[in-house]
């Protein structure tokens, strides 16, 4: 089955904490973005399934011949998937008329700011060596070690599609192909205070923030399907936490 790409465009901030809980009050709620893959796909199943008016309680325990095709053979059920599969999912940004994959900074690769350089941005690679011999008891053939001055690394850096087909070939990127993550979302903290179960008011104490993304003018989450062939071209996903909106369509 072909692949097929949706183009993912929040209609409101979102808020992805995934299945972390909350500890202390006043805990500082962190997203993770990009999304995990299993948020990406349960968004997409959830979609599919509320479509085909698919009653979410009673799917729990469906089996496939309980569905028609395609949410038979493609979709599935919990106990027996379908061939529905996430292939890939990530971060795009339009320039113009093309969509441009954008890459987290690979692990071995780390951005300095050096002050005998004016406080410049310079850009290191680990390099594998031979340890040395009282290593290499511990230690077979070579390590990955940075050759860099002792510094903080700098955070929040992503890397253009060009600069990580770059960086494959075994290259080091260069600062050109690197791009703030601000350009790409903001980070709003939302204030919220936690409720007693019992008698829903809220709890003496017990506030806390939360982040929620707000993504760029042009910027959008992709994820690609494989064994959906029959998946919709376009609609609207509830995503995240509290369910936000997130509008998608079809790129080829």
């Amino acid at each position: 089955m072909s692949l097929q790409t949706r183009l993912i465009k929040p209609l409101d901030v979102l808020m992805l904490r995934g299945n972390q809980s909350f500890g202390e009050a006043g805990e500082h709620g962190k997203s993770s973005m990009p999304p995990s893959p299993s948020v990406l796909s349960g968004a997409l199943r959830s979609f599919w399934l509320a479509q085909s008016n698919i009653d979410m309680q009673k799917f729990a325990k469906m089996s496939p011949s309980d569905l028609k095709d395609p949410l038979s053979s493609q979709l599935g059920t919990p106990s027996q998937t379908g061939s529905f599969r996430l292939s890939d999912c990530g971060v795009v940004r339009k320039n113009s008329n093309n969509y441009e994959r954008l890459y987290p900074l690979p692990s071995d690769l780390v951005l300095q700011k050096l002050a005998k350089y004016n406080d410049s941005l310079t850009l290191y690679a680990l390099q594998a060596q031979t340890p040395h011999n009282d290593l290499m008891g511990c230690h077979n053939g070579q390590l990955a070690i940075l050759k860099a001055p002792a510094g903080k690394p700098e955070g929040g850096y992503w890397l253009t599609e060009s600069g990580f087909n770059t960086y494959l070939k075994g290259q080091l990127p260069t600062l050109k192909d690197l791009i703030k993550t601000s350009q790409l979302w903001k980070s709003d903290w939302r204030l919220g205070i936690a409720l007693n179960s019992e008698s829903r008011t809220a709890s003496e104490g017990q506030l806390y923030t939360t982040e929620a993304i707000a993504l760029q003018k042009d910027v959008f989450l992709m994820v690609s399907i494989t064994g959906a062939n029959d998946f919709p071209t376009e609609g609207t996903l509830r995503l995240g936490g509290d369910g936000r909106a997130a509008g998608f369509n079809t790129i080829t």
